[in-house]
């Protein structure tokens, strides 16, 4: 579900609602919240989105997926230095897909939130 709407129209407030909808459901898998405001680094650049969505993955309670995204970090240690598109790929991707061959995923968490992708920093 993409949120859309001008700044100040309350995007974040909705998106933090149902964050914490979400958890309270178990259905919060992950969350990262990009502010251009926010004077920390980390809180307004996009290379920790995949890093941060990885280690939220690792909290799971989801049989062997912590294992397979350490295993997919050991045999890519560059990961952190590559593209957006690469990281999500060995982080997040390829983990669940290991898993997927063994798992059922009805009691997995459902939910991924990202806001504020427009308040990204250029890296």
């Amino acid at each position: 579900v993409w949120l859309t709407g001008p700044a100040g129209a309350g995007k974040t407030a909705i998106m933090g609602s149902i964050a914490d909808e979400c958890h309270v459901r178990g259905w919060l898998a992950g969350s990262f919240f990009i502010s251009v405001s926010m004077t920390k680094v980390d809180r307004c650049s996009k290379r920790y989105l995949m890093p941060t969505l990885a280690y939220h993955l690792l909290q799971l309670n989801v049989a062997g997926l912590r294992a397979a995204i350490l295993a997919s970090v050991e045999a890519h240690p560059s990961v952190f230095d590559k593209r957006l598109d690469q990281q999500v790929e060995i982080l997040i991707l390829a983990p669940i897909r290991e898993v997927l061959k063994t798992a059922a995923t009805s009691t997995w968490p459902k939910a991924i939130l990202v806001d504020g992708v427009d308040e990204c920093a250029a890296d």
